[in-house]
């Protein structure tokens, strides 16, 4: 059994002690490790047959310049563990591995003739049974325990390797104590390393304490101090001349002790102390040096000052006074209410003098390049002294700059675009292959319009360094699979915008604007996730119907007649290429019959609820669904007959009516929301997600 100890080196750092059975400490750093590894040498690979042991076949070898190969050993698919490596006299080596049932293969490499043998052995102090043979029947094996195989319990190295390891580790003692009965230490097991000094396990029970450090005595003992929690601590003194143990408890002020070699005394009787003593510092355990360093940067007195700042705007240097008190030091701050603009004028010039202190340059982020609505008039400006300047904390805007990238669509390549918008006066250029172009510095909250092949874009960038991507692309010039794809790679919101649209023609002959409703709005089917685009008409079909001839609104819309026409005709009036891309989703509705149960269907091509177009459920139950943003008022709810050509009408809703079992919500021709009989006819407006 091996037993894991956390304990500190000589030089302080951590390493990780592993005792054997035998209680012998192996220690393995990183650096040591690292050192193995860069020794890697190529390899060869040798396979053979396990009941014809002395058949290698070397598949593959990768001799080093030394002439030292490397040996991985297989049987069909199975690789062996190479236990250690062994030169021979005549510059070969012998590779053993570890066989399994208490054998070892030995792989003989032979450097005169760069050849192989392989032997089966027992793992008995290396006596080999089977030369070039088969393998032995178990029974013939003696038995061997695994210290006398590997002369360590945890690891295969060999003795002089094991040795140079254990010469770096430190034995451990282990004591046990009562917390009632402090002073009573059991050694329960020392190892005493050749130096004399020990490492400590502290216990209680089955409680081990946390080291928190070791303290070298002049006596060439040591102290071992101990986390006891609650402002406590044990400290174990180790005495070299009577190698023995003494146990400390003292509380964690100045490292004064309470208790000597005693019990605990209670905890009513511990001195008190606050946390600014205790700590020099109410947040963190810093030093006295650094708390004093700290408090050298702020300011006695007031931490902030205020005044009025009446400067003219064409006056490069602002005057202000903020009353008594105030001394001009580093990480003061002051509050200036200016009348008028203070940033108007050359950045190289602004200024602020507080209290006649002298002018000092008005900067922010470490800048003087300042915007000109930057200070706007009656704007409380707050600073703060660093020495050299005064830093603006509270800016309106820092427009900053950033460049323009353009991305084209494919229809677009070889066009020619202009820019308009501030910098990009009289600019033309051509679209290149792939669409991609950087064309310029732009500002930050300005609008900069983009006109290309008749079509038009209008960007307004948003940062302030780096790189403003921009995409150019028009959703009615691209195919439906190329709509397609831009929805699954999440790039339909970049390209396109919510209310852009594309017309179909249908198989009956309708032509129909569909405009974008939203992004990533509606459950998929599947369950992986949002569809990429939810499209709906933009005005109406052409021809007015029923939701249902029987006036009945139970088993909600998926049971209406308006539903099987949609999925069967409706369907197969669309374009091949758009029914190939559309998605289904998961649309909720009421079970109808006044039911307020929500019922989630899969569905290819829908109506739209109240409530994703009113943003409210009046006639219908909550919960099915959430409001498109396309819809903004009862404007954007006005639609009319024959895709635009005709009067604005009504146009049924998918949601059943929680008042009675007969009628359905609708939208009126205004845009408002009421609910008629499912025998009634109204114009229909369909959506369907890519």
């Amino acid at each position: 059994m091996a037993i894991k100890v956390k304990e500190l080196s000589q030089n302080g750092a951590q390493a990780i002690l592993q005792l054997d059975a035998r209680g012998t400490v192996a220690l393995v750093g990183d650096a040591e490790r690292k050192r193995w590894n860069a020794k890697a040498e190529p390899a060869t690979v040798l396979q053979f047959a396990e009941n014809q042991s002395s058949n290698v076949t070397a598949l593959q070898t990768l001799h080093q310049a030394s002439g030292e190969p490397n040996v991985i050993l297989k049987s069909g698919e199975k690789v062996y563990t190479l236990v250690r490596r062994e030169a021979k006299t005549d510059a070969g080596y012998e590779y053993i591995f570890d066989g399994g049932a208490e054998t070892e293969y030995v792989v003989r490499y032979i450097p005169s003739t760069k050849s192989y043998t392989l032997q089966t052995r027992a793992l008995i102090n290396n006596t080999n049974i089977a030369q070039n043979g088969s393998l032995p029947p178990s029974s013939t094996l003696v038995k061997q325990t695994l210290e006398a195989h590997t002369g360590n319990a945890g690891v295969h190295i060999t003795t002089a390797d094991r040795n140079k390891w254990n010469a770096k580790a430190e034995p451990a003692t282990v004591l046990q104590f009562a917390e009632n009965q402090s002073s009573n230490v059991t050694a329960l097991q020392t190892l005493h390393q050749a130096s004399g000094e020990p490492n400590v396990i502290l216990k209680s029970g089955e409680k081990v304490y946390t080291l928190v450090r070791r303290e070298a005595k002049t006596d060439a003992g040591y102290e071992y101090i101990f986390d006891g929690g609650a402002e406590t601590e044990y400290v174990v003194r180790y005495i070299p001349s009577t190698k023995s143990y003494t146990l400390q408890t003292r509380a964690l002020i100045n490292n004064t002790n309470i208790a000597q070699n005693g019990s605990l005394p209670p905890s009513s009787t511990l001195v008190k102390q606050t946390l600014e003593v205790h700590t020099e510092n109410a947040d963190v355990h810093i030093t006295a040096a650094e708390r004093t360093r700290w408090n050298s940067m702020s300011t006695a007195g007031k931490d902030t000052f205020y005044g009025t700042c009446s400067t003219a705007t064409s006056t490069a240097t602002k005057t202000v006074n903020v009353g008594s008190g105030f001394t001009l030091s580093p990480g003061v701050m002051v509050t200036v209410l200016f009348q008028n603009a203070a940033t108007a004028t050359s950045a190289s010039t602004r200024s602020l003098n507080v209290n006649s202190t002298g002018p000092y340059s008005i900067q922010y982020n470490g800048s003087s390049s300042l915007d000109p609505d930057l200070i706007p008039g009656k704007m409380r400006a707050l600073f703060v002294f660093d020495g050299s300047a005064w830093q603006l904390l509270n800016p309106t805007s820092q427009k900053g700059s950033a460049t323009l990238a353009l991305s084209f669509g494919t229809h677009f390549v070889g066009k020619t675009f202009t820019i308009a918008g501030s910098g990009f006066t009289g600019y033309s250029n051509v679209v290149p292959q792939g669409g991609e172009i950087n064309v310029g510095t732009v500002t930050a909250g300005q609008t900069y319009t983009v006109t290309c092949n008749g079509y038009t874009r209008t960007f307004t960038p948003t940062n302030t360094s780096g790189v403003y991507q921009g995409y150019f692309n028009v959703l009615s010039l691209n195919s439906w699979s190329e709509i397609a794809q831009a929805s699954s790679a999440g790039m339909a919101s970049k390209y396109w915008k919510i209310g852009d649209t594309i017309n179909i023609t249908c198989d009956d002959g309708q032509i129909l604007t569909l405009q974008i409703y939203d992004f990533l709005h509606d459950d998929l089917a599947s369950g992986t996730g949002k569809a990429g685009i939810t499209f709906g008409l933009k005005n109406l079909m052409c021809s007015y119907r029923q939701m249902d001839p029987s006036e009945r609104n139970s088993g909600s819309f998926v049971d209406t007649c308006l539903y099987d026409w949609m999925r069967q005709d409706l369907w197969n009036m669309l374009p091949v290429d758009l029914r190939a891309v559309i998605k289904p989703v998961k649309k909720k509705t009421s079970a109808g019959s006044t039911s307020q149960t929500i019922r989630t269907d899969n569905v290819s091509l829908f109506l739209f609820s109240e409530i994703e177009c009113i943003g409210a459920s009046s006639a219908s139950a909550p919960g099915e669904g959430t409001k498109y943003p396309i819809f903004t008022d009862n404007n954007s709810r006005k639609k009319f007959l024959s895709n635009g050509a005709e009067c604005p009408s009504d146009w049924w809703t998918r949601s059943p009516a929680v008042a009675n079992s007969s009628n359905y919500a609708f939208i009126r021709a205004y845009g408002g929301a009421d609910t008629f009989r499912a025998t009634g006819y109204h114009g229909v407006c369909f959506g369907f997600c890519v």
